[in-house]
């Protein structure tokens, strides 16, 4: 729970978050996941630096831009952070990215980011005030209910950007009405336009759809959209799944409901459609990534329960959601047959090119190690009004 999740390439990377309320991970705890092998592994990143041995996050953003993972922002044992460290994807090497407390955003976390010409771009938030720190633009309502303390903390509608090339963070100046102060939403970007959903304002879960134009440095202001409308939430995911499509999943209601429900919205018509779910399985404060390999999104972990009952323990969950939203690709589809049917085939496999025949080899290592479901694919077809979901547990629990 609070961890983050990227894609690249056939790998989701899981980091951080909380293993209990108390106890944070640190850099040298990661976890890679083969969406074509659905094989864990469990992966030991060197640090070179003492002061990034004690470092754990939750509530932090990632994001990867030349397979390197950055992760950005955050709360720590020591409270909010506006660190930035660096992950090298192919050495598994971290690096920490100084700047001047004054040249950073101040530290916040639950907020959200994305990848534009190279840089990163982080919006909102929940955390210290602007003041002493990147504010140019920006605001900031105080959390009434941090105000006696030594550091109050509240909701900021910032947008600052991030150049890796340069080490540099500035907080650019932009037209239009952009969304009011939040923390705990979700962005999705495609092409040269990202996508802003939900999130919490005070006391309130917000429904609102907001779109800011990266060519132009321009926000949309609060979007009209047709069809059914998801309820207001914070800690949803929201993840794009195609040129025009992005896809929405569970989250935390006003009531304070921890939701099951998935959505798909249509950025060109500007419309909603809720998918028919199987099941019931709630979460909020997970990770959701599409891979385009296999066609499919994969949440991951995240809380089942209301987190804001403390009477209660946190349900806290080591599974992956699978929905199939996309067409994999032909080569998953001969492969998920050969496999399926191995009893009759797996004699031919050393006819195969090398490195089909290793994935098959690998994935039959990972099938008697570990109980996952290996039914075939999806035939092609695809049905946005439907979505298949398969679970897969991690060999133990990472929470």
């Amino acid at each position: 729970m609070g961890h983050i999740a990227v894609s690249a390439g056939p790998n989701m990377w899981i980091w951080t978050g909380h293993e209990n309320e108390e106890l944070y991970l640190d850099l040298r705890h990661i976890w890679r996941y083969h969406s074509e092998l659905e094989q864990w592994t469990r992966l030991k990143p060197r640090v070179n630096y003492s002061y990034m041995q004690a470092y754990g996050l939750s509530g932090s953003t990632a994001v990867v831009i030349n397979d390197v993972l950055y992760v950005i922002c955050g709360y720590s044992s020591f409270g909010n952070v506006s660190v930035i460290f660096g992950l090298n994807l192919s050495t598994l090497e971290w690096i920490r990215l100084d700047t001047s407390i004054h040249e950073k955003p101040s530290p916040r976390d639950k907020l959200t980011s994305w990848v534009y010409n190279d840089r990163i771009y982080i919006f909102g938030g929940f955390g210290l005030p602007l003041v002493g720190h990147l504010n140019t633009t920006g605001e900031y309502v105080e959390d009434e209910s941090t105000t006696l303390q030594a550091l109050p903390r509240g909701w900021n509608n910032q947008l600052c950007v991030f150049d890796p090339s340069l080490k540099r963070w500035s907080n650019p100046s932009h037209k239009g009405t952009p969304p009011c102060p939040r923390a705990a939403h979700a962005s999705a970007k495609i092409g040269n336009e990202v996508f802003i959903f939900g999130g919490r304002h005070k006391t309130l879960r917000m429904s609102d759809l907001h779109c800011f134009h990266l060519d132009r440095d321009t926000w949309s202001g609060s979007l009209i959209t047709s069809g059914p409308m998801p309820a207001g939430r914070s800690w949803h995911s929201f993840t794009a799944i195609s040129d025009n499509r992005i896809f929405l999943y569970g989250g935390f209601t006003q009531d304070e409901v921890p939701l099951s429900d998935a959505w798909v919205l249509d950025v060109q018509m500007l419309e909603w459609s809720q998918l028919d779910v199987p099941g019931d399985s709630p979460r909020l404060w997970h990770t959701a990534c599409y891979m385009a390999n296999v066609g499919e999104v994969l949440i991951f972990g995240g809380c089942s329960s209301n987190i804001l009952d403390h009477e209660k323990e946190d349900v806290l969950s080591n599974e992956i959601l699978k929905f199939k939203v996309g067409i994999p690709s032909l080569e998953r589809l001969c492969l998920s047959c050969a496999f399926s049917n191995r009893d009759v085939l797996q004699r031919e496999w050393h006819t195969l090119p090398h490195h089909l025949r290793e994935k098959l080899d690998c994935r039959l290592k990972v099938s008697e190690s570990v109980q996952v479901d290996w039914s075939s694919e999806s035939s092609g077809e695809s049905d946005e009004d439907d979505a298949d979901v398969d679970l897969v547990a991690l060999p133990w629990p990472f929470l």
